[in-house]
């Protein structure tokens, strides 16, 4: 089961400029949320708040955490049952960025 309170810290690591390491890591952790239905559901409900931010580190050049992201974004899509148009156009950001036309 997924806390709450660890979930909204990953959040704030994602959120925080300071330690790229540590934010890199927070990206890893909500991807990982993403990969079961209740994880995916929880991050989902952050999504659409948080597009501005989940786009600029897609389109950023700290590959790793684009990387983690567009994990995040696929999984959350894939497992969460929810629809959002925000999240169908990350998905789409992602894709472009890596070279997929659809």
């Amino acid at each position: 089961m997924h806390s709450p309170v660890v979930e909204e810290a990953l959040w704030d690591m994602v959120r925080q400029d300071k330690y790229p390491v540590v934010r890199s890591e927070g990206w890893f952790a909500l991807a990982l949320f993403g990969r079961e239905p209740q994880g995916a559901k929880r991050v989902f409900a952050h999504l659409e708040a948080e597009k501005e931010l989940v786009k600029t580190v897609l389109e950023g050049e700290e590959k790793k955490d684009s990387d983690n992201v567009g994990v995040m974004i696929i999984e959350v899509k894939k497992n969460s049952g929810e629809k959002s148009e925000a999240v169908d156009e990350l998905v789409k950001v992602f894709f472009r960025l890596q070279g997929v036309v659809f």
